[in-house]
């Protein structure tokens, strides 16, 4: 079940996708959007601020909110609770490699009480980008056990 927020969020966007409303509109105030939504202005404002941040929604103090765009902007946005969902990284991004080295194991601080059977690591190093996107949300180094040194990028 997905939060009221985003369910005004949702409403929001199947009006602009269906042609009530539409790019350059003006949403009107608050108070009487949250009613004609059916929602409390708390949430309208949680919904306004998500369609904001994907770039749909401008607000502007005592100007108003404006439909800026008909389609959500892909973004990258995780709340972890762990380790398991952050190396989830992989199923939700695109990682490029910029350039890799070997590196001892001595070399590298991070690595001390790792085993490497060479005692070596494959450095790589890259970037994260969401699909569609050029600009990249994250840097990244990912120490390999050297063994894999040989599998083609």
């Amino acid at each position: 079940m997905s939060t009221l927020y985003a369910q005004v969020c949702e409403n929001i966007l199947d009006q602009i996708q269906r042609g009530a409303l539409k790019v350059g509109d003006r949403l009107p105030p608050e108070a009487e959007y949250a009613a004609e939504l059916g929602s409390s202005r708390s949430t309208l404002r949680l919904a306004f601020s998500e369609l904001e941040a994907s770039g749909v929604l401008k607000r502007k103090k005592r100007a108003g909110t404006e439909i800026i765009s008909d389609t959500p902007k892909p973004r990258f946005n995780m709340a972890t609770s762990g380790i398991g969902e952050l190396l989830s990284l992989g199923r939700d991004t695109h990682f490029t490699i910029f350039d890799t080295a070997i590196c001892r194991t001595e070399d590298i601080p991070q690595l001390e009480g790792l085993f490497s059977e060479t005692g070596h690591w494959l450095q790589v190093n890259g970037a994260r980008t969401l699909a569609g996107e050029t600009q990249p949300f994250s840097a990244n180094q990912v120490m390999v056990p050297a063994r894999y040194a040989a599998i083609e990028t």
